[in-house]
């Protein structure tokens, strides 16, 4: 708080008016992210993380800015991205915050499809079959019931009779379960004739 006086030919004025100045506004701190992000899942589209000296009384601004939100008490979620955050108060913003990058939501693999007809057991072998049209060689596949069943490297599955359902899963994501397929029970083989009694030979007559 400052007055001033003026001097000339040896004489003072009176002490002027006081002048205050304020305090130099304070520049909020750099962001920090706490801990570990959290990235998306088969479920969830967005990540989130959280700015450990978060501040109320400041606002946060996150670059690039799409399809973000900060919760109350700092908890930042956002689309897969690279961002960057910075702090203002009092006119004064903060330098720019260390990256904080969101991965890409895992993809759901597809629903499995049945491809064409269902080859049903015969007399001679006990097991149906079908194959997957859209198998990918990058999903693990799960067929309930799967007592029996095997999958070759070509998405043919061989299993015995019974309805069965699949799903593929991939990145930790599972997909939704197909349509059933039945395996008929094995076509039972007739059994073999038995003579009953004696022969009757031909006679003369």
């Amino acid at each position: 708080t400052y007055t001033l006086t003026a001097s000339a030919n040896g004489c003072i004025s009176a002490a002027s008016a006081s002048v205050i100045i304020n305090a130099q506004p304070e520049t909020p701190a750099v962001p920090v992210v706490l801990g570990n992000v959290t990235q998306p899942t088969c479920a969830v589209a967005t990540g989130s993380f959280t700015i450990s000296n978060y501040n109320a009384a400041n606002a946060y601004n996150v670059s690039p800015s799409n399809g973000v939100t900060i919760s109350a008490n700092g908890l930042v979620t956002a689309p897969a991205g690279t961002y960057t955050l910075t702090a203002s108060a009092n006119g004064c913003i903060s330098a720019a915050s260390a990256s904080v990058t969101i991965n890409a939501q895992p993809e759901t693999p597809a629903v499995p499809v049945v491809l064409g007809n269902v080859t049903q057991p015969t007399c001679a072998v006990a097991t149906g079959s079908f194959t997957i049209s859209n198998f990918d060689l990058n999903n693990t596949y799960d067929i309930v019931p799967s007592a029996g069943v095997t999958i070759s490297s070509t998405g043919l599955v061989t299993a015995p009779a019974g309805t069965y359902t699949l799903t593929a899963s991939a990145n930790g994501c599972t997909s939704a379960a197909s349509a059933s397929v039945t395996i008929n029970a094995q076509p039972e083989t007739p059994a073999v004739p038995v003579v009953l009694g004696n022969v009757t030979q031909p006679t003369c007559a």
